[in-house]
């Protein structure tokens, strides 16, 4: 179905990122008609980790940081980041001489703790209030800025937190790649599968948003007063940890076999391809 037959609901509002008119375009997702911005009809959770990942999320924040130290000015290194989980992230940025704290009020909590970092574990406005103005330099949000039901508000709070030039880095899937073009594709002749589990519907914390680099972009210099200044691709598969990745909440093994033989091929060919996966590095504008 065309969801620009008319078909569809009508709008559910204004856009999150830039105010324009939304368009259903599935039974639970809607869409900007003017940045690409496109929003899921789902409860927000706190999420527990899929399996698989360690090895792809080391490559992408190894890409990540290798960025921030190309283009971080001064010394100053006092990072946060909100939704460390296991504390992956901190550990590979403690070694580049930051000073790392973490936010994370799932069960993981724990492994990062265990690691010796300092992690709070309230939600994040609850964690965020401890702090005073400008008391960080980067603050991160590594897959977890789609899952934010308030990303303007969680935005606002972090400029309040970061010094003056200070970094905002966000690592998350865009809606502009290739696995998310065919999940699509697949919808429209009736093959829900591969869309569902891109949005995560099903899982403890599903995706809340699919950002455009527009809509992205938009949200964060128009709304906040950030200035773009890195956009860069990540990998979103690797060979190593595929198996246990596709099986993860699978409930036809079979079925599992068959997206773990197309997505080993696909690993191959990945960079000939959009990406799925992106980081984008904004700065705060001074006062």
């Amino acid at each position: 179905m065309d969801p620009m037959d008319g078909n569809f609901p009508h709008s559910p509002g204004a856009c999150p990122a830039c105010a324009a008119e939304t368009r259903f375009v599935h039974a639970w997702v809607y869409r900007c008609l003017a940045c690409g911005l496109e929003a899921a009809c789902l409860s927000p959770g706190i999420g527990s980790s899929v399996g698989g990942l360690e090895t792809l999320r080391r490559r992408n924040f190894n890409s990540i940081l290798h960025a921030l130290n190309d283009g971080l000015c001064g010394t100053r290194k006092r990072l946060l980041e909100i939704g460390c989980a296991s504390g992956l992230f901190l550990e590979a940025a403690k070694p580049h001489g930051y000073s790392v704290i973490g936010i994370e009020p799932s069960d993981s909590s724990h492994e990062a703790r265990a690691k010796n970092f300092e992690v709070l574990t309230e939600p994040f406005f609850e964690a965020a209030a401890r702090y005073a103005d400008d008391s960080f330099d980067i603050i991160v949000f590594n897959d977890v800025f789609e899952h934010l039901a308030d990303p303007a508000g969680v935005l606002a709070e972090c400029s309040r937190l970061l010094a003056d030039d200070g970094r905002i880095v966000i690592n998350l899937p865009v809606n502009g790649g290739i696995l998310y073009s065919i999940a699509r594709i697949l919808r429209h002749v009736g093959l829900d599968g591969p869309y569902d589990r891109m949005w995560q519907k099903g899982f403890s914390s599903p995706h809340l948003f699919y950002y455009s680099d527009a809509s992205l972009v938009r949200l964060l210099e128009k709304e906040i007063g950030f200035r773009l200044r890195l956009n860069a691709r990540l990998r979103s598969t690797h060979l190593n940890g595929m198996w246990k990745r596709v099986s993860s909440g699978a409930d036809n093994k079979f079925g599992a076999l068959f997206t773990y033989m197309l997505a080993s091929g696909f690993a191959i060919v990945e960079p000939l391809f959009p990406a799925d996966i992106k980081f984008f590095i904004f700065e705060k504008k001074p006062a």
